[in-house]
């Protein structure tokens, strides 16, 4: 009797690892759930498009999975975080390649793209995309987030600076990040929960004594640094 209930059991856990589904969620862009982004941007009743962003934008999305699956082109777990023109590609535009077949089970990853330069041409609007396939079927598994409009505009460009984020680092015995002196605007700090824990305008150091001890993700103009306190 013993030896048909381990076997039973052993069955279903076989069933439970095997049919584990493929996920994949957007959780936050710039430090917000996707249904509250940028939603003090008036609309027009008449506009096909939730929010317009400014071509050229960098935006820090969180992107949440579990069981990814192996994309053929890559030969191994990936996930593609990319704008789509309507739910097509956009030529030229890649988008962001993830690379989770080091933890392919489950995680979190925060990724900084920027929005096409390029005009949306479909009446359903631009997309944002992440884009997996299914660790078992190989079919197609997608997240998506939108409607957009890719408007002209002075973006925080991240391809526009004079500088970037290589020669930055945290000083423990400051409890600051030193910053090139080289960069300016604005910067945001997130955990890698994806929610928004400091910002500002970066300076010579940016002090980050306020937060607990822990990874985080500072984001500007000039790139993203992963720092950990």
């Amino acid at each position: 009797m013993k030896k048909v209930y381990f076997l039973i059991l052993a069955i279903a856990c076989i069933t439970m690892v095997t049919s584990a589904q493929t996920t994949l969620t957007i959780k936050t862009i710039n430090g917000v759930e996707p249904a509250t982004f940028k939603a003090d941007q008036p609309l027009s009743a008449t506009d096909y498009a939730e929010v317009e962003l400014v071509k050229g934008e960098a935006l820090t999305v969180v992107v949440e999975y579990t069981n990814a699956g192996v994309l053929p082109a890559y030969g191994k777990e990936i996930i593609l975080l990319r704008f789509l023109d309507g739910y097509g590609t956009i030529a030229n535009e890649s988008g962001a390649v993830i690379d989770v077949s080091a933890n392919p089970t489950s995680g979190t990853e925060t990724v900084v793209i920027s929005v096409p330069n390029s005009d949306v041409t479909k009446a359903t609007g631009g997309r944002l995309q992440a884009f997996t396939k299914d660790h078992i079927s190989g079919g197609d598994v997608s997240a998506y987030f939108g409607t957009f409009d890719f408007v002209d505009g002075t973006p925080l460009a991240m391809g526009s600076v004079k500088a970037d984020l290589s020669s930055c680092y945290y000083a423990a015995s400051k409890s600051a990040i030193v910053m090139d002196p080289d960069l300016e605007g604005d910067y945001a700090i997130y955990n890698l929960s994806g929610q928004l824990v400091l910002n500002g305008t970066v300076e010579s150091q940016i002090n980050v004594s306020a937060l607990s001890s822990g990874m985080y993700i500072l984001s500007c103009n000039g790139g993203v640094l992963k720092f950990a306190k």
